[in-house]
């Protein structure tokens, strides 16, 4: 995705969002992009997903575990430079 497109997508995003939390009131929204197939994309355009939540058993069922305990600082920093050289 070109920079511009990026700019255009993700500025349309917290607009949508406001709408729909206008109009559905829920507790909060998920943004998710599934980016590849391995992470449950299945239609390989780019395309983001609004999710409404209302709570503990809304039918949502992504689970986020955090690993942050397994690295130390001078892992996070390795990971960072590593990333900071493939950024173009």
């Amino acid at each position: 995705m070109s920079e511009d497109s990026a700019k255009a997508v993700f500025t349309a995003v917290p607009k949508i969002a406001r709408a729909l939390k206008a109009a559905y009131e829920p507790i909060g929204i998920n943004v998710l992009n599934n980016n590849g197939k391995d992470a449950g994309q299945s239609v390989f355009h780019f395309h983001a997903h609004l999710i409404p939540r209302y709570g503990k058993g809304d039918g949502f069922g992504a689970v986020w575990h955090d690993h942050s305990s397994e690295y130390s600082n001078d892992d996070l920093q390795q990971i960072a430079r590593e990333v900071s050289t493939k950024i173009y």
